[in-house]
């Protein structure tokens, strides 16, 4: 299973949010935090995939630094990389707050642990930030759109009409496409 584009950084960004609110941490502190965060991730590992195998724990003891790793070692590094990174970056932004360094490494530590919970198994395709950035557009887009403000919406983002129109019709196309999956052909 394959989890891709946005899917990554909203769930990212919903469970570092969770895992603070957990942690007595306020939601709208949590919110903006694990926004952060996530806007940390997305610039250091953009365009880049990742593979969680099923239960797996991060132990920053496993990372070797071997000049001649093999591609199942150097994934390792890679994935290593990113879980030791979504740790420091916790603990920074925690240390932010005003948590002592002792308790932000805990929670730093739930995050990651619940970061490979639940990606456990599964591919992970971080998106650039163009891609990111296009499709956060489109779905403001979409959710402020009325049914008469297009130009109102063109202005506001900088596009022209036909593109809110064009916009307008991707994005309800991918909402009423079925996804048909057959798992049994032969």
């Amino acid at each position: 299973m394959s989890v891709q584009h946005n899917e990554v950084i909203e769930n990212i960004a919903k469970i570092v949010a969770a895992v603070l609110r957990k942690n007595n941490v306020a939601n709208a502190i949590a919110n903006n935090t694990a926004i952060s965060i996530v806007d940390a991730l997305s610039t250091k590992f953009k365009g880049q995939v990742f593979y969680i195998p099923v239960d797996y724990a991060y132990s920053p003891s496993a990372v070797t630094h071997d000049a001649s790793v093999s591609r199942a070692k150097n994934i390792e590094e890679r994935r290593c990389e990113l879980l030791r990174f979504l740790v420091s970056i916790s603990i920074e932004s925690l240390k932010k707050l005003g948590y002592n360094p002792l308790v932000s490494g805990e929670i730093a530590s739930a995050i990651s642990t619940e970061f490979c919970f639940h990606f456990s198994g599964q591919s992970l395709f971080y998106p650039k930030d163009k891609r990111f950035k296009s499709q956060q557009r489109n779905n403001q887009i979409l959710k402020d759109f009325n049914g008469l403000n297009h130009a109102e919406l063109a202005e506001q983002h900088d596009l022209s009409v036909r593109s809110v129109y064009r916009i307008l019709n991707r994005e309800k196309n991918k909402k009423e496409k079925p996804k048909d999956i057959n798992y049994l052909t032969y």
